[in-house]
């Protein structure tokens, strides 16, 4: 899933769009490595590890078919003729390994070791056979046999492995594949398969060392440069998985899954028109898939072409319902995809139906759909409707906690400031707790509770737990200028790397530094910046705030210098807005202030 959050650990593992009021789910979260016997994933922001044997499958075209069928008459024909020869049987079982018997073709196996126990090749098979039929105890003690055999063997050692692996086995997986690794310090292959094992515990680092040896021994294999990518990928490395990814492309142009994760990082470093176009310009030929479909709908969407978006999911939908090749699990997701398209085309109807038949498809798939409605109903001033869909949400995800914040929000909306700061206490208990969390509660104590010890210290410890985050970073700087310390507030708001999610804040907390330090002209313009940046955006009501936050600050600077008349000035200017109540008060109280 995406969250438009700009925590950087985040964006490691989710991509980030344009918004932050909504998330998309994303199409190929996919980072595939397609060759060998082990496939690894990203779903929800984790690394999935699958270890997988190639099936042995019927033949794709009539003429593939015709052939393993004349093979196979012609291996029967040399059982016949050779009936004590284990060679004939061996010949005869992978003939009917390729065509998808499975049993019949481990039949012959067994009767090759029956006439031959050293016969290697029908032991390793029908091993793989029964594993590949779930059969780990039986395929085990196929491989521990050949082990015994051929202890020099680095093929059985990763066979092994495979099965361990299977087994959840990772320690002693991993003990196989080193020494595998010993047997041969320069063999790719087995490091290759130690990364992915690595991959699937998290140790990401561990796996790229191991994956860096294998490209260096193979520099001309695709797949070992595709699984450092995705290794560079998952530990954050944007820039040297799109190098790792661009060099399995120009090694296998037609790499289906060596495009989509550079698709992927390219996206992650929002760079969505290089996207569209290593997408949009593949030949005729050579048609994008559902998901390439969907990956094309994500860079338009985070280039803000929300109808090129809209129209590219409406045919990964129809490719789903099509080819039946997904499921309810891509109906539901592209039906949310459509459901966010419809918000930002402000057809707030039809986002509505669509992101309601996402909840109904899977109601307990994510939480996503539902934080995306709830959004929309805030939006639109429906902050009940907002609470009882995250209620609802609430009972099914019980431990999500950017669903306790949502709801915090909408609370906050219907002014049970109280309720929504009690509730937000409560999710910041979570060492795991999200950075809004803490940035909105400080928020809350400072402007609300007035309390700007208390909201320093929790502003304090959001930072802790997620350094560098811009939202955290610009209520800390907050907070610091509520409190008349300008000094450190200037040196938070340096170290914010600009991001179109929070610039409204961002601007407005510089406009309040300026006129704090005295450049009430140019903190003004600040202010006036931000305005525009929320009304551009089509938040009027954010519009408003900043403007009514702005003669706020204006009328405390002037009664600060003793400038009573044009403190009162400010003070009228800003309770003629519909701002907040909190700013409303506070103006108020100004007011009575400069008067006496």
């Amino acid at each position: 899933m995406i969250d438009l959050s700009a925590d950087a650990e985040t964006r490691r593992q989710e991509l980030v769009s344009a918004d932050p009021r909504f998330r998309l789910d994303p199409p190929g979260a996919g980072l595939l490595v397609a060759t060998g016997p082990v496939e690894f994933r990203r779903v929800e922001g984790k690394v999935a590890g699958t270890w997988r044997d190639v099936q042995a499958r019927s033949s794709e075209t009539p003429e593939v078919f015709a052939v393993l069928t004349d093979m196979i008459a012609r291996s029967r024909r040399d059982v016949e003729r050779s009936a004590g020869s284990a060679r004939p049987h061996v010949n005869l079982g992978l003939a009917l390994m390729k065509t998808g018997l499975l049993e019949e073709a481990a039949g012959e196996f067994s009767r090759a070791l029956a006439l031959d126990p050293k016969e290697h090749s029908a032991e390793a098979n029908l091993a793989r056979i029964r594993v590949l039929q779930g059969n780990l105890v039986e395929g085990e003690k196929l491989y521990s046999h050949l082990r015994e055999s051929a202890p020099q063997n680095a093929s059985v050692l990763m066979s092994l492995a495979f099965v361990s692996a299977r087994r959840g086995l990772w320690d002693h997986a991993i003990s196989l594949l080193q020494d595998a690794i010993r047997l041969d310090e320069d063999a790719p292959l087995p490091r290759y398969n130690l990364a992915r094992v690595y991959l699937t515990l998290g140790r990401k680092h561990e796996a790229i060392a191991q994956l860096k040896v294998a490209s260096r021994s193979d520099v001309r294999s695709p797949s070992f440069h595709q699984g450092l990518g995705v290794a560079y990928a998952l530990a954050g490395e944007f820039g040297r998985a799109e190098r790792s990814f661009r060099t399995a492309l120009t090694l296998a142009p037609d790499t289906r899954d060596a495009l989509y994760g550079l698709c992927v990082v390219l996206l992650a470093t929002k760079k969505p028109q290089e996207v569209v176009t290593l997408l949009s310009t593949r030949p005729a030929n050579r048609a994008l898939d559902r998901e390439g479909v969907e990956l094309l709908a994500r860079a338009y969407f985070d280039l803000g072409n929300y109808k090129a978006a809209q129209n590219h999911l409406t045919i990964a939908m129809r490719l789903v319902e099509e080819t039946r090749g997904g499921g309810v699990v891509d109906l539901a997701r592209i039906t949310n995809n459509l459901g966010v398209c419809a918000v930002f085309q402000r057809d707030v109807r039809q986002a509505e139906q669509l992101l309601k038949r996402a909840i109904e498809m899977q109601p307990g798939a994510s939480p996503i759909p539902y934080h995306n409605l709830a959004r929309a109903y805030l939006d639109e001033k429906r902050a009940y409707k907002a609470q009882e869909i995250l209620e609802q949400c609430q009972q099914i995800f019980p431990s999500d906690d950017t669903t306790r914040v949502l709801r915090a929000i909408a609370l906050e909306s219907q002014n049970s400031q109280g309720e929504s700061m009690a509730l937000l206490r409560e999710v910041i208990r979570s060492e795991k707790a999200p950075a809004a969390a803490f940035a909105i509660l400080g928020a809350l104590l400072a402007d609300e509770a007035r309390d700007l010890d208390q909201a320093l210290a929790v502003i304090r410890r959001g930072n802790e737990l997620h350094p560098g985050n811009p939202l955290v970073l610009n209520n800390l700087a907050y907070v610091h200028l509520r409190r008349g310390e300008s000094a450190p507030a200037r040196d938070i708001l340096k170290r914010i790397r600009t991001d179109a999610t929070i610039d409204v804040a961002v601007t407005a907390t510089r406009g309040l530094l300026l006129i704090a330090e005295g450049d009430l002209e140019q903190g003004k313009q600040f202010y006036r910046a931000a305005e525009r940046m929320a009304r551009q955006g089509g938040n009027r009501d954010l519009a408003e705030v900043v403007r009514q936050k702005m003669h706020l600050e204006l009328a405390r600077a002037y009664a600060r210098s003793g400038q009573s008349a044009m403190a009162l000035r400010e003070i009228q200017k800003g309770l003629r807005i519909k701002g907040r109540e909190s700013f409303s008060i506070d103006l108020k109280g100004l007011e009575q202030t400069v008067v006496e």
